[in-house]
């Protein structure tokens, strides 16, 4: 296949070792929107200080600008949120494309089901050698490569199959 850069091997591990948090972090952000939705300042007290004597065409009050930061505000964070989700469902592609075995190794590496454990705890499980785990974690994250790259492996493959006369 493709070869992969060695920075982009890196942030496809990075991203696996941060996939479970994902969740967590959507939710937070649906709770952020519901938060400012529910801070309203809404009427106070009426406030003279810079009162024009003059008529003015300046119609932004207090209230309307309140409303339109906390809108402003709102499309933030739900520009944030759906920016996750979009990496939360292309992820989830790539973990699909797995193997059982590959699945089984991210569950326990990476998606943490049994907590925090060692390469030798999860060699014994999985009763695979040291060795052959490594080549099955560097199979998932070249994998993942592969599954959120699909322009990329796709010129790889026409490049393969390319008929020259």
């Amino acid at each position: 296949m493709a070869e992969i850069k060695d920075e982009e091997y890196k942030m496809i591990e990075d991203w696996l070792k941060e996939y479970r948090k994902l969740e967590p972090a959507i939710k937070k952000y649906e709770l952020d929107i519901e938060e400012i939705k529910n801070d309203i300042i809404g009427c106070s007290g009426i406030c003279y200080e810079g009162e024009k004597l003059a008529p003015t065409y300046n119609i932004s009050k207090p209230v309307e600008n309140e409303v339109l930061d906390r809108d402003k505000k709102i499309k933030e964070v739900e520009v944030k949120k759906r920016r996750l989700i979009i990496h939360k469902e292309k992820m989830d592609i790539a973990i699909n494309n797995f193997n059982s075995v590959q699945k089984r190794l991210f569950d326990y590496e990476f998606a943490q089901v049994e907590g925090d454990i060692s390469m030798d705890i999860i060699s014994y499980k999985m009763n695979i050698s040291r060795s052959g785990l490594y080549k099955i974690r560097d199979d998932i994250i070249r994998s993942t490569f592969y599954s959120l790259n699909p322009d990329r492996t796709l010129k790889f493959i026409e490049k393969q199959f390319k008929y020259t006369e």
